[in-house]
């Protein structure tokens, strides 16, 4: 493999591998950013209601009576009621209760009973809480009562303008009544991310940097490398040899057959192939490692390569073309299309 296909496959890897990386964290990071909200909107929906009730009934006159005078032992137990209502007698088990949490409970029937129970406040409230913990997600409210008497079901607004992501519900049961209050969610992008650990977020931000500075690395390196071949060529060809024609203009291809002033002679595919590479070479000049993508297998390409190009220049002598294809120095990486004295001359030097 050469130099420019191992960056490549150094670049190809390094993306992946944080690709990779992104995608785990981005992925822990939505489920943390979940695992929040399954946390806190339950109970904030709860707060949100409670805050209601305490507010909408802040003046209301209340009369409370306990039977098992708050006694912890009759707490949890249950005792037949009896409800009139003009020509009806309503019968039910009601369950014993603390007494906040028995004022809790008839405040939430009165203020239903009485049409004061508004879906608006709680999403008002709701959403205010919400924005206290940093969650911001769109909602709608809904509450269903069921029970003795006057059943309702009401929201807040028309759910249909809302792309539900989840909903979240919150029960009340006070004996004679069970009172669901239900928040219809509609999360964005921008909720989990505000709730994505500021942990995870600087490993995003490192993870970003990475993957561009790989990239700016590929390209620099890229772009260096062209730089220094390019010196190299100067530096072994003339000027005035740069601005000559092209070696490609002196030479004529007729099936199988390479013709120069004149001479013909026949041109294996292979031998083609490698001429070709530096007729279409900006710079004359073709990377050794791409000559040997020519073989496939287990060969030794080097000795293949330096065979089929002493063969190409002994068919340019046969036809009398006065270019050659030299090695240059022994260490440079390419060969050169060179006119012919000055390929003998670079030669000689290598063999001093």
């Amino acid at each position: 493999m050469n130099n420019a296909n191992k960056h490549l496959a150094v670049l190809i890897f390094t993306l992946l591998s944080i690709g990779v990386s992104m995608g785990i964290v981005a992925f822990q990071s939505f489920q943390s950013s979940k695992l929040t909200l399954h946390d806190e909107l339950p109970q904030t929906l709860e707060n949100a209601v409670r805050q209601v009730i305490k507010t909408s009934s802040k003046h209301t006159p209340f009369y409370f009576y306990a039977k098992h005078g708050n006694d912890p032992e009759r707490i949890g137990t249950y005792e037949k009621k009896t409800i009139t209502r003009k020509d009806t007698t309503i019968v039910y088990m009601h369950k014993n209760v603390d007494f906040e949490t028995e004022i809790y409970h008839t405040f939430q029937r009165c203020l239903l009973s009485t049409d004061s129970m508004y879906c608006p406040n709680i999403q008002s409230a709701f959403e205010s809480l919400l924005s206290e913990k940093n969650i911001h997600a769109k909602s709608i409210i809904g509450i269903t009562s069921t029970g003795l008497y006057n059943d309702l079901d009401r929201v807040s607004e028309d759910t249909t303008g809302l792309k539900i992501n989840d909903r979240i519900a919150y029960t009340v049961d006070t004996s004679s009544k069970e009172i669901t209050y239900t928040a219809y969610m509609g999360y964005s992008l921008y909720t989990y991310w505000k709730l994505v650990p500021t942990a995870k977020i600087h490993m995003l931000l490192l993870l970003v940097v990475l993957l561009v500075g790989s990239i700016a690395w590929f390209i620099i390196s890229s772009k260096k490398k062209k730089t220094i071949v390019s010196e190299i060529i100067e530096e072994q060809m003339p000027s005035a040899l740069l601005d000559e024609s092209r070696p490609a203009d002196l030479l004529l291809f007729e099936k199988g057959y390479i013709v120069f002033n004149g001479n013909r002679e026949k041109i294996q595919p292979q031998s083609m192939s490698i001429l070709q590479l530096f007729l279409d070479s900006p710079n004359l000049q073709v990377p050794k490692s791409v000559i040997k993508e020519i073989w496939t297998g287990n060969y030794d390409k080097t000795r293949h390569m330096a065979s089929a190009i002493n063969r190409i220049n002994q068919l340019f002598s046969r036809i009398g073309y006065p270019y050659r294809i030299s090695s240059e120095k022994e260490n440079r990486p390419f060969y050169a299309l060179l006119p012919q004295c000055f390929a003998e001359e670079t030669s000689q030097e290598e063999h001093k």
